[in-house]
C-alpha cells in the first residue's frame, strides 16, 4: 500500500532519511517517537533505503520493495 509502519525497541527516532536506490536522499522527517510511518505512496514502485536515526546515536537502514 505504500504506508510503512516502524517500530524501534531501542529508543526514540530523531530523523527518517528515504533514500533512492542511487543513495540521493528523497524524502525526510524529524520525529521524537517510537513508532513512525513512512509514506512512499507517492513514490514510483522501486526499492527504496529508510534510514532511521535513533537517540542514542545508533543508525539502522531498512530497505523496501514499494
Amino acid at each position: 500500500s505504500g504506508l510503512y509502519e516502524i517500530e524501534t525497541t531501542s529508543g526514540i527516532f530523531t530523523q527518517i532519511d528515504v533514500l533512492d536506490i542511487h543513495g540521493k536522499t528523497i524524502g525526510f522527517q524529524k520525529d521524537r517517537n517510537s513508532k513512525v510511518i513512512v509514506d512512499l505512496t507517492s513514490l514510483p514502485k522501486g526499492l527504496y533505503v529508510v534510514r532511521l536515526k535513533i537517540e542514542s546515536g545508533e543508525i539502522k537502514i531498512l530497505k523496501i520493495t514499494n
